[in-house]
């Protein structure tokens, strides 16, 4: 059975400081997403648990890869195009780089 959209409610504070405040002021409440490819599946089978979504998709914060000398951080709004592309990625975790066939698009998973 597809889920009904009026039993849901996302939101986009914009800012990193609003989201953390937000997730402290209501534990448990609120499920963050970036993107939505597993969500999308989950909310078209009827099957998202979450009634209350919010979104961290542009905060710069969370955007991209940082490779530091003894770490590499990943993200949370990082897209598979660029796990994919990203050289030190390639090299270090192959199998993370390699994870999404480079034949399928990502439009077709939802994702950017």
């Amino acid at each position: 059975m597809r889920s009904d959209p009026a039993d849901f409610e996302l939101i986009a504070p914009g800012t990193l400081h609003a989201v953390v405040a937000l997730l402290a002021d209501k534990p448990g409440q609120w499920l963050p997403i970036a993107g939505g490819t597993d969500v999308m599946v989950q909310y078209a089978a009827g099957k998202l648990p979450a009634r209350k979504l919010i979104s961290i998709w542009n905060l710069p914060e969370l955007q991209g890869i940082e490779t530091l000398p003894d770490e590499i951080r990943i993200g949370a709004g990082c897209t598979y195009t660029e796990l994919r592309e990203h050289n030190v990625i390639a090299e270090e975790f192959p199998l993370l780089a390699t994870r999404l066939p480079h034949g399928l698009q990502e439009d077709e998973l939802g994702a950017r």
